[in-house]
């Protein structure tokens, strides 16, 4: 359009005037941009304009059903209305942009929500105008970089960040605080994908964001101040996945201070080294913090480094706030262990706080290991070794701690032994281990494991005081060790008499080390340790010096070891003269195994001494006399004696008379009766003779009626070396058969200065008595017994009836047949054994068709007249040898009945023929007494008259086995051996004896069996306990027999009752097992019951003892137990052999003998006081066991006196501690013995020293006058000794004659006297009563009269009233 005037167009620029389409309804807009005229980077972020400022544009996107507004309508067709909130509408142009979006630009007067609408040619056209919010946003915000430090939060625990805000400034240092609302700040923190909600706080120049994280790990900060990203210093230069950007920040776990690190490198050093200390915050994970603000409570943490020096002195290193502690340098200049205590501020320790820090000496440092048990143990016992430490050759000052050493033990299996440590002195250390199982370990030790290679090399380079500690650091010198551990604890078997210990010359103890089964093992000397001293007081207090050492030396061989023990006569010579014995303890590989009352002798070994003189007795006097046999290759070892060779009879014995009487088969010699055997000697079972005597002649004889009986001594003494004999200092009594005691005198042999002799005739036969002492005391092998025979002792039949003669043809033709016959094999397949006497009389004829059988000879000995012989000695069994017809000797069991003189020899003949059966004297070196014959013949061989031998009936079954029930029918069965042969029952006869009550009478019922082969027998038993079945066919008994058979209560059991509920190492466990007749109770003897207790892991059963107490009610049975080893036992119950159910019992440790406390325990005591000492029980590591733990403890205490013992009262304290009291019955010297677990508490046994206490019945008083009055008390005993020592509790009341107390001193000399002085007036009266233990002395109260000194006496006098005083 343009406008002419006068036809002339006057514009210069014409009108532009554009027509469009009318616009359809529901046109639709939206904006493309949330943000209005701001940098792309914060679009989508909100909306907001700086008012005021030009070009803020809105760009939106407007559509016409599916096409937009700019395509369709031309930009100057277009206009944007914008309303403000006061309805005031301003226009502004649109700019259709490359992708059809509208542009336009607004520029708001006000701030609030405004509306935009769209005009196509005037005409609005958007179905719903777009709203915009306008803000009021400064224009001065300065949104440079900020800076919000080092953030970190702590889960749980609120965070504060705050946001500093300021406006722009030419001038850096002069910007002023910028005022915000919290709406002008939008605040976003992401833990991932998840929001953590925030608040925000504002004031001038300050935003705060307050947060609670829940979650650790790293979180994002995001802020937009006025809809504008705030950006930060320590933003990641890479946008994240949105294309935003955030400041990182990370959140923790709560600070733990105990799980803390203080580090202290290196923990050990020598003198001027330097270490360095480091405190790192960790949370409960192990989490390195930042710092040591985050606690619960949001405080910071204030933390202190001070070092415990070993003088008590205190330095602080550091003392930080929130701050970590890191390689803090510390220089100690003081030895020994150090304390690096690191504190919180409320003083709680941090970590492992102290830590010890040990500071050696500079010097040149040495380990040396030492003790059993880096060599040896005992299975189930304690084993102990000690390491000990020191700098150039001294002893540390200063303790090391347990960091200094490890030692590892390791057994057989590979598994690892527990090893106890404790530093007992500044460097010293004392380990024990309890190994499980027996055989070789290896014990590894080092020192100061945890020292690194600081402590040594550096840089290649060897520092001097360095070397020091390297040189100690890793194993020890000789590890690892081998140990052996045994499976058992050996125990001491002193060879003969204990001996004496000698205070003059010492003495020596011969003994051997075996096992459970008494036999003998080996150990190496250096594990066994005898000690004495150490029980003594005086001895414990002596300066012992190494000549004072109870030294172990090897004897025997390694088939029979054994060990000889050398007490010196130094330390013999420091016992006190008042003791009479000593205890010996003797230990093997640290453990004890004896402890023996030891006999004290102070006199010289060098004079006689009884137990080492010995007696020898001889059938005869002979013509040169010889000590008692000693065997000279074994000096300072136990003698044996040598058994003396046996008669020599005539060569070919006594010759009868042609035709005389011809033997049985094998016997007599033809033509009379053979003589005794060429050489006969002492048979290998006879007992052995010590100091028999050497004969004259080879040939030994009898001791016989008539003829003299020699008795030799052999003098020594207590060296056990010959001496001089006195025939005055030596006695001799012997008793006679007749009761009648003769006493004859020694005298010297003219042969040998150390032997003694005398002789005897005795008269009759009989058991005679030698007794023989030197200077009042038996010798060592006095009284000798010995037996004196008739001229000739017979042998007879034990039964005269049985007593048959066997035909002189009989023995003619088995002997012709045996000439003729061929040897047969041994034994014949009917053996048949026939006994006969000297004479040919037959004894006793058996068959036994077994093919390797066993016979049983029984005679009577007798004198010349057929009158048994009487009056043996106690104990008296003759000694057997049988001769085969070869001449081989015979194993045989001799059974002798001295009351009738019935001898049972058992033995096994290997072939047939004679053999000759010799009667030997036990006392007297096994001389032949009495000879008989027994002969074996085959009962098949032909003869012309020989009868078959009768059959051999036997019972077998269970009524003749073992046990049977009480009335329950018991059964068994009667038949032949071998072939059957038909039986009835008149040829059977059966009786059942009860052994209790022999008159009791059993039913038997006796049935034949269908074939008659066999007879059954029934009885019914009715009372329990020993029966006896006789059985016999055809009057003659069953081999076997009679049985012996166990009748036991009907279905009976045995039950552990419910008795302790557990049990301690080392203490007496005891059971009550109760036995059952089903429901009822019945008693049963200890024996048929059979209880074991097995320990955990272990195969051996603890040892039990069941026995019947007096107390024990009808059924109930005790069974006792001392467990080795704690944890379950498992005890297993039989009865009559009938296992029953099993029970467990538990077994505590007990108290640790080692570290248990022994208080209040007095060496010295008077014979009137009551001792009390208590027990602190304590674990292996030395703690005190809880008092509900320690009531369950048992501690073994005796106190034993000289001749007698003290029954302990113990009783269990609330705190769990044990009071022990006692009361000595007499004064001397007592042992008290602590023990638990079976082991010696502390250093028990204690010596305790019991003195007579004052008797204030025969305490004299006397006045001494002075000036003063002076009265002296002297203490007594009740037998009248004087006191030697103080002590004594001494009183004095001295009443006036008005019953005024007058004040009085009393001084205790410490000898036993006690002095009292007080002043008193001239001629007043006093009572005076002296009170000795709370008695009044002897002849107390008594009146006492000051005497007067007013007159005046002239030097002469005073003189002359001196003398008469002192008379």
């Amino acid at each position: 359009v343009n406008l002419e005037v006068a036809g002339t167009p006057v514009l210069e620029e014409p009108l532009k005037v554009i027509f469009v389409e009318p616009v359809p309804k529901g046109v639709k807009a939206t904006f493309a941009s949330e943000a209005l005229g701001l940098t792309p980077e914060n679009q989508a972020r909100g909306v907001g304009v700086l008012k005021g400022d030009k070009d803020n544009s809105v760009v939106a996107s407007v559509l016409v059903g599916d096409k937009p507004l700019g395509e369709l309508y031309p930009a100057d067709a277009i206009t944007a209305v914008i309303t403000n909130p006061e309805g005031k509408q301003t226009r502004s142009p649109v700019t259709v942009l490359p992708d059809n979006t509208l542009k336009f630009e607004v520029a708001p007067e006000t701030v609030g929500d405004h509306v935009v609408n769209l005009e196509v040619a005037g005409t609005p056209v958007l179905e719903e105008p777009l709203p915009i919010a306008f803000q009021d946003i400064p224009t001065n915000v300065d949104l440079n970089a900020v800076d919000l430090g080092d953030i970190f939060g702590t889960v749980g625990v609120p965070l504060s960040i705050e946001i500093p805000l300021t406006e722009k400034s030419t001038n850096e240092n002069k910007k002023a605080p910028l005022s915000i609302t919290p709406e002008d700040l939008k605040v976003q923190i992401k833990n991932g994908d998840n929001i953590v909600p925030t608040q925000v706080e504002t004031s001038p120049g300050l935003a705060k964001v307050s947060l609670t994280p829940t979650e650790k790990g790293p979180h994002v900060l995001d802020l937009e101040l006025f809809g504008t990203p705030v950006p930060f210093s320590n933003s990641p230069s890479d946008a994240d996945a949105t294309g935003k950007k955030g400041t990182p920040f990370n959140v923790y776990g709560p600070l733990d201070l105990n799980n803390t690190v203080v580090s202290v490198e290196p923990s050990i050093i020598q003198l001027g080294e330097e270490v360095a200390i480091s405190v790192i915050p960790r949370d409960s994970d192990g989490q390195v913090l930042p710092s040591f603000s985050s606690i619960p409570t949001g405080e910071k943490v204030e933390i202190e480094v001070v070092v415990d020096t070993p003088k008590g002195d205190k330095e602080t290193l550091s003392k930080k706030s929130n701050a970590k502690v890191e390689n803090l340098k510390f220089v100690p200049n003081l030895l020994g262990k150090h304390g690096v205590q690191v504190t919180d501020g409320q003083k709680s320790h941090v970590g492992k706080s102290p830590i010890d820090l040990v500071v050696l000496p500079s010097g040149k440092l040495a380990v040396d290991a030492t003790g059993d048990g880096l060599k040896a143990a005992i299975l189930g016992k304690e084993a102990k070794f000690a390491v000990a430490i020191s700098s150039s050759g001294e002893p540390l000052k200063s303790a090391l701690g347990p960091s200094a050493i490890k030692s590892v033990l390791t057994s057989p299996s590979g598994d690892v032994v527990p090893v106890k440590v404790e530093e007992t002195q500044p460097g010293v250390f004392s380990f024990s281990y309890l190994p499980q199982q027996a055989g070789p370990h290896v014990l590894s030790v080092a020192t100061f494991p945890s020292v690194d290679e600081k402590n040594g090399d550096k840089d290649g380079e060897q520092d001097g005081n360095k070397k020091g500690v390297k040189e100690i650091v890793g194993p020890v010198a000789g590890s690892p060790f081998s140990v052996t551990c045994l499976s058992t604890l050996p125990k001491v078997k002193i060879i003969g008499k204990i001996p004496e210990i000698n205070s003059v010359d010492g003495s020596r103890l011969e003994f051997e080390l075996v096992d459970e089964n008494d036999k003998p093992i080996s150990v190496d000397p250096s594990l066994i340790k005898l000690s004495l001293g150490n029980l003594i007081p005086e001895i414990k207090d002596a300066n012992l010096s190494p000549e004072d050492e109870i030294t172990v030396s090897p004897l025997g061989d390694a088939s029979h070891p054994s060990y000889l023990a050398t007490i010196p006569s130094h330390l013999a010579s420091k016992l006190p003269e008042e003791l009479n014995s000593v205890p010996l303890q003797v230990e093997v590989a640290g453990t004890p195994v004896l402890e023996e009352n030891i006999p004290i002798s102070h006199k010289s070994n060098k004079d006689v001494d009884p137990k080492h003189c010995t007696v020898a007795v001889s059938p005869s006097s002979p013509s040169k006399v010889a000590s008692p046999s000693v065997d000279s290759s074994k000096a300072d070892t136990p003698k044996e004696a040598q058994g003396q060779k046996g008669a020599q009879g005539p060569k070919g014995g006594a010759q009868g008379p042609k035709g005389g009487a011809q033997g049985p088969k094998g016997g007599a010699q033809k033509g009379g009766a053979q003589g005794a055997p060429a050489k006969v000697d002492a048979p290998a079972d006879a007992p052995a003779k010590a100091d028999a005597p050497a004969k004259a002649d080879s040939s030994p004889q009898n001791f016989v009626v008539g003829k003299p009986v020699h008795v030799t001594v052999a003098v020594k003494n207590g060296n056990d070396e010959p001496l001089n004999a006195e025939p005055e200092k030596f006695t001799a009594v012997v008793t006679l058969p007749d009761g009648s005691k003769i006493s004859p005198s020694f005298e010297k042999v003219p042969e040998a200065e150390n032997l003694l002799a005398l002789d005897f005739t005795p008269t009759t036969t009989g058991a005679v008595k030698i007794e023989v002492a030197a200077n009042g005391s038996p010798i060592e092998n006095s009284p000798v017994n010995v037996f004196v025979f008739p001229e000739k002792v017979l042998v007879k039949p034990v039964d005269p009836a049985k007593k048959q003669k066997a035909a002189a043809q009989d023995s003619q033709d088995a002997g012709d047949d045996n000439n003729e016959k061929k040897k047969k094999p041994f034994p014949p397949e009917k053996p048949c054994l026939l006994v006969t006497d000297a004479t040919g009389d037959k004894i006793s004829e058996e068959h036994d068709p077994k093919p390797d059988f066993t016979v049983t000879v029984g005679v009577q000995l007798a004198d010349e007249n057929g009158k048994p012989l009487t009056g043996f000695p106690e104990g008296f069994v003759p000694a057997v040898k049988v001769l085969t017809p070869s001449g081989q000797s015979l194993p045989n069991i001799a059974e002798f009945d001295p009351k009738d003189s019935e001898l049972k020899v058992t033995y096994q003949p290997k072939e047939e023929g004679d053999h000759k059966v010799q009667v030997l004297d036990p006392t007297n070196a096994g001389t032949p007494i009495a000879e008989f014959n027994s002969s074996v013949e085959d009962s098949d061989a032909p003869t012309s008259d020989k009868v078959s031998p009768p059959p051999v009936f036997v019972a077998s079954g269970p009524g003749v086995e073992g046990t049977v029930e009480a009335d329950t029918p018991a059964l068994f069965n009667v038949s032949s051996e071998g072939t059957p042969v038909p039986v009835t029952k008149d040829m059977v006869e059966v009786k059942v004896e009860n052994l209790k009550d022999p008159k009791q009478k059993i039913p038997v019922t006796l049935a034949v069996n269908p074939d008659n082969k066999s007879v059954d027998v029934t009885y019914t038993p009715g009372p329990t306990g020993p029966h006896r079945v006789h059985v016999s066919v055809k009057k003659t008994p069953v081999p076997n027999g009679p049985f012996d058979v166990e009748v036991v209560p009907k279905d009976i059991k045995a039950q552990v009752e419910e008795g302790e509920e557990s049990s301690v190492v080392g203490d007496p466990t005891e059971l009550k097992v109760k036995t059952l007749a089903g429901d009822k109770p019945v008693d049963v003897d200890p024996s048929k019951v059979k209880i074991s207790v097995t320990p955990p892991g272990a195969d051996a059963p603890v040892p039990v003892k069941v026995k019947k107490l007096p107390s024990d009610p009808e059924g109930t049975l005790t069974a006792v137990f001392t467990p080795k080893i704690p944890g379950d036992h498992v005890v297993y119950v039989a009865v009559f052999g009938k296992p029953q159910e099993n029970k467990k019992i538990p077994v505590e440790e007990a108290a640790d003998p080692e570290h248990t406390e022994v208080v209040g325990l007095s060496p010295n005591i008077s014979d009137t006081e009551v001792a009390t000492f208590q027990l602190v029980p304590k674990d292996g590591t030395g703690a005190p066991i809880p008092a509900d733990k320690a009531k369950k403890l048992k501690f073994d205490v005796s106190v034993k006196g000289k001749r007698h013992s003290v029954s302990p009262t113990i009783s269990v304290l609330p705190d769990g501690s044990t009071n022990v009291e006692w009361k000595p019955k007499k004064s001397g010297n007592y042992l008290v013995k602590i023990k638990s677990g079976g082991e010696h508490v502390g250093d028990s046994p204690y010596m305790v020293k019991v003195e007579e206490a004052a008797s204030a019945e025969v305490s004299p008083v006397h006045i001494v006058q002075t000036m003063n009055v002076n009265i002296n008390v002297q203490a007594m005993t009740k037998s009248g000794q004087l006191r030697t020592t103080g002590g004594d509790k001494v009183e004095m009341a001295i009443l006036d004659s008005d019953k005024n107390e007058t004040k009085a001193e009393v001084t205790d000399k410490g000898t036993g006297e006690y002095c009292i002085n007080f002043t008193g007036e001239p001629g007043s009266e006093y009572t005076i009563n002296a009170l000795i233990n709370g008695l009044p002395a002897k002849d107390c109260p008594f009146v006492f009269k000051v005497p007067e000194f007013s007159k005046k006496i002239s030097v002469t006098e005073k003189f002359r009233a001196l003398g008469a005083l002192f008379r």
